[in-house]
């Protein structure tokens, strides 16, 4: 995709996002694709595949009311990410030598961005697992 192209489809991502934390049951058919291609692609995401993990199990207690206590930007960058892998349109197509770099990319940045609330999420989850 023409560099150009993508600045006009990060847009459409954005209210794809928007759209999608506001109706939950199209959310968890998305996280279910997601997850699939995940473990698809496990080997060529391996350096983010544990960090997209974290994302998804974060959105899903989330969209399950199970964890609430995070910002709702933080769960929209969650969902973005989310909704970046999972599109076929990619600022480098999926099918070229290296065309999840920015699949990596978008995962590490929000990653990065949402730190903070990824901590607190993992933290209740372990002490939920002590539970």
């Amino acid at each position: 995709m023409n560099p150009r192209n993508w600045f006009h489809f990060m847009p459409r991502l954005f209210r794809r996002t928007e759209y999608l934390i506001r109706h939950p049951d199209e959310l968890l058919a998305i996280l279910t694709q997601a997850l699939g291609k995940a473990y698809a692609k496990r080997l060529v995401i391996w350096k983010v595949f544990e960090d997209f993990l974290t994302l998804f199990r974060l959105v899903k207690a989330w969209v399950m009311r199970d964890y609430v206590d995070v910002p709702t930007k933080s769960i929209f960058w969650a969902i973005f990410a989310i909704v970046y892998f999972l599109s076929p349109i990619d600022l480098i197509p999926d099918f070229l030598p290296g065309g999840y770099i920015d699949d990596i990319f978008v995962i590490s940045y929000v990653v990065k961005k949402i730190k903070v609330d990824l901590e607190k999420f993992e933290a209740w989850e372990k002490q939920r697992k002590k539970k």
